[in-house]
C-alpha cells in the first residue's frame, strides 16, 4: 500500500508541474513517521510550530516535496541587481501550483482511505516574530529532503532554488526519513549535507542585499523588510514578498544531477 500511495503522489506532483507554463525540474518527494527522532528534534527546537497530531488527530507521518526551478529561472535572478519581476511572477505562479497540487493530493489520498491535511504555501507565520507555525522547509528537513545551509534554507539533491510543500497523513509510509525513488518505487536514504560553508563558500552571504546573513543569528526582520519592499515594487502582482538572491547565488542553487 505504501508504494501505491507514494507512486500516486509522485504522479500527481509531476502531472501538475508538467501542465505549467514555467519549466521546473524533476520533483523530490520524501516522508518520515512522526515518532522518528528527527521529528522530535525539529519540534523541540521550534516550539512555536504546531504539532502535526494537533492539526490532524491520528496523524502518523509527514510527506514533503520540493519543486525545483529551472536553471534559467535561478540564473536570471542571480545576475540581476534587484529581484526581477519575472522572479516575483514565478513565485506567485509556484504558490498557486503548490496549493493546487496539495489539494489534489489530499483528494487523491481520501479516495485511498488516507486522511491528510496541509497549510497554504506561504505566510504561515506570526507577523511580529516572523516565526512560522507551519514550516514546509522544516518538514522537508524532517523528511530527509536535505540539510540546512548557511542561508537557512534546505539544500536538496536538486539544489535550493525552488519551493517546498508538505502534508500530514494518518498512515505510516516508511520506517525513517528518506527520499522516494520513482524508478525503484522505494525509499532511498536522506540527502547528505551539501552546503560548502565549511570549505569557505559565502556566496549566499555576499549576495544578500540587506546584510541579514552576516549577523548571527540571522536577522529575519531586516530580511523581511526588504521582501516587503519588493512586494511594494511589484504592487500590481499578488503578494510577492520575495527576493531569492541567496537561493540563486551559490553552487547550491541548482545541482545538475536532477
Amino acid at each position: 500500500m505504501t508504494n501505491t500511495i507514494m507512486a500516486s503522489l509522485w504522479q500527481t506532483c509531476t502531472t501538475f508541474m508538467e501542465a505549467q507554463p514555467l519549466t521546473y525540474r524533476q520533483p523530490i518527494l520524501g516522508a518520515v513517521p512522526l515518532d522518528n527522532p528527527r521529528v522530535k528534534r525539529w519540534l523541540e527546537a521550534h516550539s512555536e510550530q504546531v504539532k502535526p497530531d494537533e492539526c490532524l488527530p491520528g496523524a502518523r507521518s509527514i510527506v514533503a516535496f520540493f519543486v525545483p526551478f529551472s536553471k534559467e529561472m535561478a540564473f536570471a535572478n542571480r545576475t540581476a541587481s534587484y529581484p526581477t519581476e519575472a522572479w516575483a511572477e514565478d513565485y506567485v505562479r509556484t504558490n498557486k501550483l503548490l496549493a493546487e497540487t496539495t489539494t489534489a493530493m489530499i483528494d487523491q489520498l481520501a479516495h485511498m482511505g488516507v486522511r491528510a491535511m496541509t497549510a497554504k504555501p506561504t505566510h504561515n507565520f506570526d507577523e511580529k516574530t516572523l516565526l512560522s507555525f507551519w514550516s514546509h522547509k522544516h518538514m522537508a528537513w524532517a523528511c530527509g529532503l536535505g540539510e540546512f545551509g548557511r542561508h537557512h534554507m534546505v539544500i536538496t539533491p536538486a539544489g535550493v532554488a525552488g519551493r517546498f510543500a508538505s502534508l500530514i497523513v494518518d498512515c505510516v509510509l516508511n520506517d525513517g526519513p528518506g527520499i522516494w525513488d520513482p524508478q525503484k518505487e522505494a525509499f532511498g536514504p536522506p540527502a547528505p549535507k551539501l552546503c560548502r560553508e565549511d570549505a569557505g563558500c559565502r556566496a549566499c552571504e555576499r549576495s544578500c542585499p540587506t546584510g541579514a546573513l552576516t549577523t548571527r543569528p540571522f536577522d529575519r526582520h531586516k530580511c523581511y523588510d526588504f521582501l516587503l519592499e519588493v512586494d511594494r515594487t511589484y504592487h500590481h502582482l499578488p503578494l510577492s514578498d520575495v527576493c531569492g538572491f541567496c537561493a540563486c547565488a551559490g553552487p547550491c542553487a541548482v545541482i545538475e544531477n536532477r
